[in-house]
Protein backbone atom coordinates (compact mmCIF):
# COMPACT_ATOMS: atom_id res chain seq x y z
CA UNK A 1 0.00 0.00 0.00
CA UNK A 2 1.36 3.44 -0.92
CA UNK A 3 2.36 5.85 1.82
CA UNK A 4 0.13 8.66 0.56
CA UNK A 5 -3.56 8.50 -0.21
CA UNK A 6 -6.41 10.94 -0.83
CA UNK A 7 -10.06 11.26 0.11
CA UNK A 8 -11.26 9.50 -3.04
CA UNK A 9 -9.38 6.34 -1.99
CA UNK A 10 -11.38 6.01 1.24
CA UNK A 11 -14.22 3.51 1.03
CA UNK A 12 -16.80 3.91 3.79
CA UNK A 13 -17.55 0.72 5.70
CA UNK A 14 -21.31 0.21 5.56
CA UNK A 15 -21.36 -3.01 7.53
CA UNK A 16 -20.76 -1.27 10.86
CA UNK A 17 -23.70 0.08 12.83
CA UNK A 18 -23.51 3.75 13.69
CA UNK A 19 -22.32 4.23 17.25
CA UNK A 20 -24.78 5.99 19.53
CA UNK A 21 -22.11 8.46 20.62
CA UNK A 22 -20.88 9.32 17.13
CA UNK A 23 -20.13 13.03 16.77
CA UNK A 24 -22.07 15.19 14.33
CA UNK A 25 -19.15 15.56 11.92
CA UNK A 26 -18.30 11.84 11.92
CA UNK A 27 -21.96 10.99 11.31
CA UNK A 28 -22.06 13.53 8.48
CA UNK A 29 -18.94 12.06 6.88
CA UNK A 30 -20.27 8.54 7.22
CA UNK A 31 -23.54 9.51 5.52
CA UNK A 32 -21.93 11.61 2.74
CA UNK A 33 -22.73 10.08 -0.67
CA UNK A 34 -19.37 10.88 -2.30
CA UNK A 35 -15.76 11.77 -1.50
CA UNK A 36 -16.46 15.28 -2.79
CA UNK A 37 -19.20 15.72 -0.20
CA UNK A 38 -16.92 14.46 2.57
CA UNK A 39 -14.18 16.84 1.49
CA UNK A 40 -16.61 19.76 1.49
CA UNK A 41 -17.70 18.96 5.04
CA UNK A 42 -14.14 18.71 6.36
CA UNK A 43 -13.05 21.90 4.62
CA UNK A 44 -16.00 23.80 6.08
CA UNK A 45 -15.08 22.53 9.53
CA UNK A 46 -11.42 23.43 8.93
CA UNK A 47 -12.42 26.95 7.90
CA UNK A 48 -14.38 27.23 11.14
CA UNK A 49 -11.24 26.54 13.19
CA UNK A 50 -9.30 29.39 11.55
CA UNK A 51 -6.58 27.09 10.20
CA UNK A 52 -5.71 26.76 6.52
CA UNK A 53 -4.43 23.18 6.25
CA UNK A 54 -4.81 19.87 8.04
CA UNK A 55 -2.33 16.99 7.84
CA UNK A 56 -3.21 13.52 9.08
CA UNK A 57 -0.94 10.49 9.04
CA UNK A 58 0.65 7.64 10.95
CA UNK A 59 4.26 6.90 11.86
CA UNK A 60 6.14 4.03 13.47
CA UNK A 61 9.71 3.54 14.67
CA UNK A 62 12.25 1.17 13.18
CA UNK A 63 15.81 0.89 14.45
CA UNK A 64 15.31 4.03 16.52
CA UNK A 65 14.21 6.07 13.48
CA UNK A 66 10.78 7.42 12.53
CA UNK A 67 9.15 5.72 9.55
CA UNK A 68 6.02 7.25 7.93
CA UNK A 69 3.38 4.61 7.28
CA UNK A 70 0.45 6.59 5.84
CA UNK A 71 -0.51 10.16 4.98
CA UNK A 72 -3.83 11.69 3.89
CA UNK A 73 -3.03 14.38 1.32
CA UNK A 74 -6.47 15.90 0.65
CA UNK A 75 -6.38 18.70 3.24
CA UNK A 76 -2.64 19.29 3.55
CA UNK A 77 -0.43 22.00 2.04
CA UNK A 78 0.71 20.36 -1.21
CA UNK A 79 4.07 22.11 -1.52
CA UNK A 80 5.01 21.54 2.11
CA UNK A 81 3.91 17.89 1.98
CA UNK A 82 6.19 17.24 -1.00
CA UNK A 83 9.14 18.87 0.73
CA UNK A 84 8.49 17.24 4.10
CA UNK A 85 8.73 13.73 2.71
CA UNK A 86 11.25 14.33 -0.08
CA UNK A 87 13.67 15.93 2.38
CA UNK A 88 12.80 13.47 5.19
CA UNK A 89 12.10 16.35 7.55
CA UNK A 90 10.23 13.99 9.87
CA UNK A 91 13.66 12.79 11.01
CA UNK A 92 14.65 16.28 12.22
CA UNK A 93 11.27 17.72 13.23
CA UNK A 94 11.58 18.75 16.90
CA UNK A 95 7.81 18.69 17.38
CA UNK A 96 7.86 14.88 17.44
CA UNK A 97 10.30 14.88 20.34
CA UNK A 98 8.34 17.58 22.17
CA UNK A 99 5.14 15.55 21.90
CA UNK A 100 6.84 12.34 23.00
CA UNK A 101 8.21 14.12 26.07
CA UNK A 102 5.08 16.03 27.10
CA UNK A 103 2.19 13.94 25.76
CA UNK A 104 0.10 17.09 25.26
CA UNK A 105 -0.80 18.96 22.04
CA UNK A 106 1.88 21.39 20.88
CA UNK A 107 1.02 24.94 19.80
CA UNK A 108 3.93 26.41 17.82
CA UNK A 109 5.06 29.18 15.52
CA UNK A 110 8.16 29.69 13.38
CA UNK A 111 9.87 31.53 16.23
CA UNK A 112 9.63 28.39 18.38
CA UNK A 113 11.11 26.21 15.65
CA UNK A 114 13.86 28.73 14.91
CA UNK A 115 14.92 28.64 18.56
CA UNK A 116 14.95 24.84 18.48
CA UNK A 117 17.04 24.91 15.29
CA UNK A 118 19.50 27.36 16.86
CA UNK A 119 19.79 25.29 20.04
CA UNK A 120 20.41 22.01 18.22
CA UNK A 121 22.39 23.59 15.38
CA UNK A 122 21.65 20.99 12.69
CA UNK A 123 21.49 21.93 8.97
CA UNK A 124 18.58 19.54 8.47
CA UNK A 125 16.44 21.34 11.05
CA UNK A 126 17.50 24.72 9.69
CA UNK A 127 16.27 23.73 6.23
CA UNK A 128 13.01 22.54 7.76
CA UNK A 129 12.35 25.97 9.26
CA UNK A 130 13.38 27.77 6.06
CA UNK A 131 11.11 25.59 3.91
CA UNK A 132 8.15 26.09 6.27
CA UNK A 133 8.60 29.84 5.90
CA UNK A 134 8.96 29.55 2.11
CA UNK A 135 5.66 27.64 1.96
CA UNK A 136 3.89 30.41 3.90
CA UNK A 137 3.22 28.33 7.02
CA UNK A 138 3.74 30.26 10.25
CA UNK A 139 1.79 28.66 13.10
CA UNK A 140 0.09 25.44 13.99
CA UNK A 141 -1.12 22.76 16.37
CA UNK A 142 0.61 19.37 16.49
CA UNK A 143 -1.04 16.33 18.12
CA UNK A 144 0.21 12.77 18.62
CA UNK A 145 -2.00 9.81 19.54
CA UNK A 146 -1.41 6.09 19.98
CA UNK A 147 -2.97 4.39 16.96
CA UNK A 148 -5.84 2.12 17.98
CA UNK A 149 -4.86 -1.52 17.64
CA UNK A 150 -1.21 -0.66 16.89
CA UNK A 151 0.66 0.25 20.10
CA UNK A 152 3.96 0.78 18.24
CA UNK A 153 2.39 3.25 15.80
CA UNK A 154 1.49 6.91 16.37
CA UNK A 155 -1.25 8.92 14.69
CA UNK A 156 -0.16 12.50 13.95
CA UNK A 157 -2.54 15.40 13.39
CA UNK A 158 -1.18 18.78 12.34
CA UNK A 159 -3.25 21.90 11.70
CA UNK A 160 -1.38 24.80 10.09
CA UNK A 161 -2.00 28.47 9.42
CA UNK A 162 -0.32 31.26 7.47
CA UNK A 163 -0.54 33.50 10.55
CA UNK A 164 2.90 34.38 11.94
CA UNK A 165 2.23 34.54 15.70
CA UNK A 166 0.73 31.68 17.72
CA UNK A 167 -1.00 34.02 20.16
CA UNK A 168 -4.10 33.90 17.95
CA UNK A 169 -4.52 30.22 18.93
CA UNK A 170 -6.66 30.70 22.03
CA UNK A 171 -8.05 27.90 24.19
CA UNK A 172 -11.29 27.93 22.19
CA UNK A 173 -9.40 27.77 18.87
CA UNK A 174 -7.29 24.92 20.21
CA UNK A 175 -10.44 23.11 21.35
CA UNK A 176 -12.04 23.37 17.90
CA UNK A 177 -8.81 22.25 16.23
CA UNK A 178 -8.51 19.20 18.47
CA UNK A 179 -12.18 18.31 17.98
CA UNK A 180 -11.78 18.42 14.19
CA UNK A 181 -8.59 16.36 14.24
CA UNK A 182 -10.06 13.73 16.52
CA UNK A 183 -13.22 13.49 14.42
CA UNK A 184 -11.17 12.93 11.27
CA UNK A 185 -9.05 10.33 13.07
CA UNK A 186 -12.16 8.56 14.34
CA UNK A 187 -13.78 8.49 10.91
CA UNK A 188 -10.70 7.36 8.94
CA UNK A 189 -9.58 4.71 11.43
CA UNK A 190 -12.98 3.21 12.31
CA UNK A 191 -15.31 3.73 9.36
CA UNK A 192 -13.16 3.56 6.22
CA UNK A 193 -10.74 1.32 4.43
CA UNK A 194 -8.23 2.37 1.81
CA UNK A 195 -8.46 1.39 -1.82
CA UNK A 196 -5.40 1.26 -4.06
CA UNK A 197 -5.28 3.95 -6.77
CA UNK A 198 -6.16 2.80 -10.27
CA UNK A 199 -2.75 3.14 -11.92
CA UNK A 200 -1.69 1.20 -15.00
CA UNK A 201 1.93 0.86 -13.93
CA UNK A 202 2.31 -2.81 -14.83
CA UNK A 203 1.47 -2.24 -18.51
CA UNK A 204 3.85 0.72 -18.96
CA UNK A 205 7.41 0.67 -20.23
CA UNK A 206 10.08 1.70 -17.71
CA UNK A 207 10.57 5.40 -17.09
CA UNK A 208 13.37 6.99 -19.06
CA UNK A 209 16.34 8.44 -17.11
CA UNK A 210 15.12 11.94 -18.00
CA UNK A 211 11.61 11.22 -16.73
CA UNK A 212 13.10 9.85 -13.51
CA UNK A 213 15.13 13.06 -13.10
CA UNK A 214 12.03 15.19 -13.68
CA UNK A 215 10.07 13.21 -11.08
CA UNK A 216 12.91 13.56 -8.59
CA UNK A 217 12.89 17.33 -9.09
CA UNK A 218 9.10 17.39 -8.77
CA UNK A 219 9.21 15.45 -5.50
CA UNK A 220 11.63 18.05 -4.15
CA UNK A 221 9.01 20.74 -4.78
CA UNK A 222 10.70 22.40 -7.76
CA UNK A 223 8.67 24.44 -10.24
CA UNK A 224 8.65 23.75 -13.98
CA UNK A 225 11.02 26.70 -14.49
CA UNK A 226 13.46 25.35 -11.90
CA UNK A 227 13.30 21.87 -13.46
CA UNK A 228 14.00 23.30 -16.92
CA UNK A 229 16.98 25.30 -15.61
CA UNK A 230 18.43 22.45 -13.57
CA UNK A 231 18.13 19.85 -16.35
CA UNK A 232 18.93 22.30 -19.18
CA UNK A 233 15.62 21.75 -20.92
CA UNK A 234 13.23 24.13 -22.63
CA UNK A 235 9.95 24.97 -20.90
CA UNK A 236 8.12 23.20 -23.75
CA UNK A 237 10.11 20.00 -23.15
CA UNK A 238 9.31 20.06 -19.43
CA UNK A 239 5.63 20.66 -20.17
CA UNK A 240 5.60 17.75 -22.62
CA UNK A 241 7.16 15.32 -20.16
CA UNK A 242 4.89 16.51 -17.35
CA UNK A 243 1.83 15.78 -19.49
CA UNK A 244 3.21 12.35 -20.36
CA UNK A 245 3.85 11.56 -16.69
CA UNK A 246 0.41 12.74 -15.59
CA UNK A 247 -1.16 10.55 -18.24
CA UNK A 248 1.01 7.57 -17.28
CA UNK A 249 0.08 7.78 -13.57
CA UNK A 250 -3.56 8.87 -14.13
CA UNK A 251 -2.86 12.11 -12.25
CA UNK A 252 -4.81 15.32 -12.84
CA UNK A 253 -2.27 17.69 -11.30
CA UNK A 254 1.22 17.98 -9.78
CA UNK A 255 0.12 16.96 -6.29
CA UNK A 256 -1.53 13.76 -7.48
CA UNK A 257 1.52 12.98 -9.63
CA UNK A 258 3.86 13.34 -6.65
CA UNK A 259 1.59 11.21 -4.47
CA UNK A 260 1.41 8.47 -7.09
CA UNK A 261 5.15 8.34 -7.71
CA UNK A 262 6.16 8.49 -4.05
Amino acid sequence: MDLMYCESQLQVRTDEALAAGMSTLVSELHAAPTAVDRERSVREALLGTGFDWLAYGTMSRSGGRRVPTSFLTTYSHGGWTRRYFAERYYEADPRHDDLAASGVPSVWDLGDLERSASARSTPHMRRLVDDLAACGIGTGVFVQLVTAGAPDERTLISLQSSASDRRWISDSVLGRALALGLCLQDFVSRYTQRQAPTLERTTCSPLSPLQQEILHCLQRGQSDKQIAHGLQLTSHAVDYHMRQLRRRFSARNRVQLVNATL
